[in-house]
């Protein structure tokens, strides 16, 4: 007697996809975990992950454990301050 047997769920319709973050909700999980994080380090997390919390998480804490999260804080903040005494700031605070 043979007996096949399938990991597969019998109806795979019922299944969805996992519950996505808005920008603001990956934006305040992001925070929760790195301290004044640069706006385009959020969206670029944001758009690598496609708003799944796990991928949000798990990039974010690669980011923060190589310590370039805050490399990138202090190069966003040296931008802004070259460029606000250079009296460009209002065309960059993007």
């Amino acid at each position: 007697m043979v007996v096949a047997l399938s990991s597969a769920p019998a109806n795979t319709s019922a299944m969805s996809s996992p519950p996505r973050l808005t920008k603001q909700q990956i934006r305040e999980l992001i925070e929760s975990m790195i301290a004044n994080v640069p706006v385009q380090l959020a969206d670029r997390i944001a758009e690598r992950t496609d708003g799944v919390p796990l991928f949000v998480e798990e990039l974010t804490r690669s980011i923060q454990e190589s310590g370039k999260a805050a490399s990138l804080s202090i190069q966003n903040q040296a931008r802004r301050t070259f460029l606000q005494r250079t009296g460009r700031a209002s065309s960059a605070t993007d």
